[in-house]
C-alpha cells in the first residue's frame, strides 16, 4: 500500500510539473485570455465555412451538410454545427481537465505530455527520462506549428497517439484489461 501511494505521488508530481510548464509556455492564452490567429481556420471559414453556416440557417430540422462545394470541397465542415454522428461513451470525464487548460492551444500540448509520459511508463523507462521524453515530444516544432495554423484535430490525434500505442503494447504483453482500455481510448476532439 505504501509503495502504491509513493508511485501515485510520483506520477502526480510529473503531471503537476507538466501543468506548470504548459502554464508558463501558454501564459498569455491561459491568464490573459489572448488567442492565436490560426490562419488555416480563418481561411477555411472564408473558403466554405460561411456557406455551411448559411445552409445551417435554411436547413430543416435534422438536415445537415458536413461538406462544401467551395475550394477544398473534400474537407469536412462538421465543426460548423454539432456532429450528427451518434455519441459513443468516451472518456470525457478524464479528458475534461486536460482540455480545460485551453482547448485550442495549451490543452493539446498538455495532452501530449501526459500521453507520452504514459507510454514511457508502460515501456519501463526511468521517471526522469520519461518526463524529458514527454517534454521533447509535446514541444516538438511540428506540434507547435500545427497549433499555430489551427489544425486542432490533427494536434489532438498526435497528442493521443502514444495512449493507443501504450494499449497495443499492453495487449501484446497479455495485460488485456488495461491494454484494451488504452487501445480503445476514444477522445472527443470537440
Amino acid at each position: 500500500m505504501q509503495n502504491l501511494v509513493r508511485k501515485t505521488g510520483e506520477h502526480l508530481i510529473a503531471i503537476l510539473l507538466f501543468l506548470v510548464i504548459v502554464a508558463i509556455y501558454f501564459a498569455p492564452a491561459i491568464f490573459d485570455g489572448k488567442t492565436i490567429q490560426q490562419l488555416d481556420m480563418i481561411h477555411a471559414e472564408g473558403m466554405g465555412g460561411s456557406q455551411a453556416r448559411q445552409f445551417e440557417k435554411t436547413a430543416k430540422p435534422g438536415e445537415f451538410s458536413a461538406w462544401s462545394d467551395a475550394m477544398f470541397g473534400g474537407m469536412p465542415y462538421s465543426v460548423v454545427y454539432d456532429d450528427p454522428a451518434p455519441k459513443l461513451p468516451g472518456f470525457e470525464w478524464l479528458e475534461a481537465p486536460i482540455k480545460s487548460v485551453g482547448y485550442a492551444n495549451a490543452g493539446m500540448v498538455f495532452a501530449g505530455l501526459i500521453s507520452f509520459y504514459l507510454l514511457m511508463c508502460v515501456l519501463g523507462v526511468r521517471r526522469l527520462v520519461a518526463i524529458a521524453g514527454a517534454i521533447a515530444f509535446a514541444f516538438a516544432s511540428y506540434n507547435i506549428i500545427i497549433i499555430l495554423v489551427g489544425h486542432i484535430t490533427k494536434a489532438y490525434v498526435i497528442a493521443y497517439m502514444p495512449i493507443t500505442m501504450s494499449g497495443m503494447i499492453l495487449l501484446f504483453r497479455r495485460k488485456y484489461l488495461w491494454g484494451s482500455i488504452l487501445f480503445c481510448w476514444e477522445p472527443l476532439y470537440r
